[in-house]
């Protein structure tokens, strides 16, 4: 799912990216990454708020690369300050 999800935000199909990282983020609910990129999709699609439940969802999990999520949630951070 992560790679069909990574494939849809290349094409800017941000939707269909957020459908695929949730499916992958409720197949492997103690990994943190499909959340973290839904939160990146999310954000791209312009949906501050269900973006910050799921970056502060990564983050709770924090494996297996908290740095990344910590980066997605200060860029959500920075474009709720726009």
């Amino acid at each position: 799912m992560m790679g069909l999800g990574n494939l849809a935000c290349a094409q800017k199909d941000y939707a269909k990216a957020a459908t695929y990282f949730a499916r992958d983020s409720r197949a492997h609910p103690d990994n943190g990454d499909p959340l973290s990129n839904l939160a990146q999709a999310l954000l791209t699609a312009g949906d501050l708020p269900a973006t910050r439940d799921t970056i502060a969802e990564a983050i709770r999990i924090g494996k297996p690369h908290p740095g990344v999520h910590r980066k997605t949630l200060e860029q959500i951070e920075d474009a709720s300050r726009r």
